[in-house]
């Protein structure tokens, strides 16, 4: 059965992808369980941990306008061709502090 939710999903692209899923699911399982290498996966816990939160958060507010009125004057510093390239990642620190805050709070959204 081929998903329905994108019109470019054919079965070989679908094949392809799952299996480099399972192969990068593999390779993670190896570095962070099997050897213990695992300082630097905290960004991504703090994320993984209130994902629901954030999902729906980004849908909820208008987060991308009220930050290029909040660091205008900062995107507007750097050449046209890297200005998306700071706001979305000053997009991305904002909600990571925010989660960070809820994650030292232990407020977690669970379904």
């Amino acid at each position: 059965v081929s998903p329905i939710n994108k019109a470019l999903w054919s079965p070989s692209f679908t094949l392809v992808i799952g299996g480099y899923s399972f192969m990068m699911l593999a390779l993670f399982y190896w570095i962070i369980d099997v050897r213990k290498c695992s300082k630097w996966t905290f960004f991504f816990q703090v994320i993984g941990m209130n994902s629901i939160t954030i999902y729906m958060a980004q849908k909820i507010t208008p987060s991308g306008r009220i930050l290029n009125i909040i660091f205008g004057w900062l995107i507007n510093r750097f050449p046209e061709s890297l200005q998306d390239a700071v706001l979305y990642s000053l997009y991305i620190i904002c909600w990571w502090l925010f989660l960070l805050l809820l994650y030292r709070k232990r407020i977690f959204l669970k379904i």
